[in-house]
């Protein structure tokens, strides 16, 4: 079963921050996500000592977001350092 994505606030500030190219990369990496979280390209973890997890949408950005039954919660977007912003 797929899952959505439901996009917060601060994922949508965080993203118009982007450049174009790495906000295509975004969008393809959620795509991805939703159809196959475990997707090796992904890189999905658990970001430690916080209830969040990460994937990669290249080698620089990630994308920190809440898992839950039905859906993901995407709280925030952007280049390594966006897990100092938790």
């Amino acid at each position: 079963m797929n899952k959505k994505s439901i996009l917060t606030n601060s994922f949508m500030k965080d993203f118009i921050k982007l450049t174009k190219r790495e906000q295509k990369q975004v969008i393809k990496a959620i795509k991805l996500m939703e159809s196959n979280i475990k997707h090796s390209s992904l890189n999905c973890h658990k970001v430690d000592n916080t209830p969040y997890h990460e994937v990669y949408s290249n080698m620089d950005v990630r994308i920190i977001f809440e898992l839950s039954s039905d859906f993901y919660v995407l709280y925030r977007v952007g280049h390594h350092d966006i897990l100092d912003k938790l």
